[in-house]
Parts: C-alpha cells; structure tokens; sequence
C-alpha cells in the first residue's frame, strides 16, 4: 500500500526547516512548467491538485497534462516515473480527462478511475529499489488506484518534479523522433501538500538540503524546433514549501534556447494509434 505522509508529519517538516533550498534561475523548456528538485536520491514524492477545465475551441487539438515525478530532469537521465491527470481538447472542440502513470521508456498507462474538473487528486510515487509504487487518489469521489510495478531498467530517481506539461507524441524511444503536442489552455492548477523525501530526509521542496529548480514552458524566436505555440509560468513557492501555481500564457517567448525536450506525459486520446 502506498505511503502518503500525514499531516503531522509534513506540519513538522515545515517547522523544523530554518533554511530554504538553494534555487537555480528560472529555466525554460519547450514542453515543461512547475518545479523539480535535485541534490539527492529521490525515492518519495506527492502533491495535490485541483483537476484544472480544458478550455477547448474547434479545430484545435491540444493537450495538458499535471504530474507529480521522479527522474527525467537530467537530459542523460535514464528514466522517468510520473503519475497524474490530462485535460485535453481534440479537433472538434471536445474536452477528454484522465488518469495515468507511466514509467518512461515505456508508453503511458491510462487508469480507469473517472475525473472531471474540479476533482480534488492526491498523487503519491514510492520508489523502492526496481519497484515503483503509484497511488491516486480522487478525494472528491473517494475512489483510488494503487499499483506497483517492477522495472528491468536502471530506475533515475536523481530529481523529484511537479509539472504542468505539454505531452509529447513519439514514433520511437529515441527523444529526436518526439514532437510536443500545443498546449489546452487550462487556466492556472495549483498544486499543494508537496512533499518528497531525499536519502532518507522528508522534506519540503524548499528544504536546504537540496537544490529547486523552476521551469517555464515557452516558445523561442531563436530556436524553433520542438516550440509551443503557447506557454505555461510557475508562481513562487509558498512561505512554507508546500504549495505554488503554474499559469497557462497565451504567449511566452524566449530568446534562450529551451532545456530540451523531455519525453514524459501521455500519448492524448485524440492521437491514438501514434503511441511508440
């Protein structure tokens, strides 16, 4: 069964923290929005999000997709674990949600559990040796899926992510053959209860002991490849480590090249059929 820390436990997590997490500047990728954590071996990690409306005109296929991870920031990092929730738009307008996880180089996995917007979902990822442990909670229905799953391949868990992301279609593993997928316009989704727990430390993601990254999802005017026609934008963290914002941007440009493409998130419904 998987472990969610109770709140006890994260309220003294907060007041012990005197410190907070050095921060690296404000990096920008072309599929990537929220923060990660770095500086540890990552093997817990959870947050709670608001399921966000997709916001869907016709003749516009899009998808967006919230996730809690571990692995995958680094741009050699062998894998990635992520579990979470899309809100998607095919051609005519209609919007899709769902559930999924995923252990990346392998495709997505949908879940059955219902979702719609303004459901409340609690997302915990356990890392334990070649097994990964995924649970989901949907508070406002009180349903719940849990799975572990036993991987043959080196499992990353060198970061820790929560993101907003702009999923990503394949015509193989390799990351050359990916093509990011624009972005449902999906307001803003705040997430909370952040916590993860590093060698062996719970913590915040502010916590000192490890380095928080924040990411912007942008286009770039200096470099086309794998661009979004729109943006996302993180808010700052919370006094307390626990909770910020990311923000749909119409437009968000830059002049810098991208972090790169990081291949995670589902194949979206309306592409079926082109899943690697």
């Amino acid at each position: 069964m998987m472990r969610f820390l109770a709140a006890t436990v994260l309220a003294a997590l907060v007041a012990a923290a005197s410190a907070a997490a050095i921060q690296d500047p404000l990096q920008y990728s072309s599929n990537w929005s929220g923060y990660a954590v770095t500086g540890a071996s990552f093997t817990d990690a959870t947050g709670t999000w608001k399921q966000p409306v997709a916001r869907c005109r016709s003749g516009s296929a899009t998808s967006s997709s919230f996730w809690v991870g571990i692995g995958g920031f680094a741009q050699d990092a062998p894998s990635l674990e992520q579990l979470g929730s899309v809100a998607d738009c095919d051609a005519q307008g209609r919007q899709t949600y769902r559930l999924w996880w995923e252990v990346i180089p392998a495709p997505a996995q949908f879940i059955s559990l219902q979702v719609a917007p303004g459901d409340v979902l609690n997302a915990a990822l356990v890392v334990s040796g070649q097994n990964v442990i995924f649970s989901i909670k949907n508070q406002t229905h009180g349903t719940r899926f849990s799975k572990t799953v036993t991987v043959q391949h080196a499992v990353d868990t060198s970061s820790a992510e929560w993101i907003a992301e702009a999923p990503s279609l394949c015509t193989s593993s390799a990351t050359s053959s990916c093509r990011v997928v624009p972005l449902t316009n999906f307001g803003s989704v705040g997430f909370t209860n952040l916590a993860t727990v590093g060698d062996g430390h719970a913590g915040t993601i502010t916590d000192p002991l490890w380095t928080l990254t924040p990411i912007a999802l942008a286009s770039t005017s200096r470099y086309t490849a794998q661009s979004n026609p729109s943006g996302a934008q993180p808010a700052n963290v919370s006094a307390d480590g626990r909770a910020f914002s990311v923000s749909f941007q119409s437009t968000l440009a830059t002049a810098n090249r991208p972090a790169g493409l990081k291949p995670g998130g589902p194949i979206p419904p309306w592409a079926s059929g082109k899943a690697p």
